[in-house]
């Protein structure tokens, strides 16, 4: 699951700075528990409840 956010939206919505957020995404310092337990649970309401899609003209939401 994929939020879309950049490196700096994520360190300011957890509060941490930029570089500590590029650590944890290379794998160079373990993720906090806390920052790690809060993703988890946001990516899975994203994934159970996505936002609306655009629908091109002259197709339904079918895609037909």
């Amino acid at each position: 699951m994929t939020l879309g956010w950049t490196e700096r939206e994520l360190a300011r919505r957890t509060g941490r700075h930029q570089t500590t957020i590029r650590r944890w995404i290379n794998g160079r310092s373990p993720i906090d528990p806390d920052v790690a337990a809060w993703l988890a649970m946001l990516a899975a309401f994203v994934a159970a409840h996505p936002g609306p899609r655009i629908v091109s003209p002259g197709r339904d939401a079918s895609g037909h």
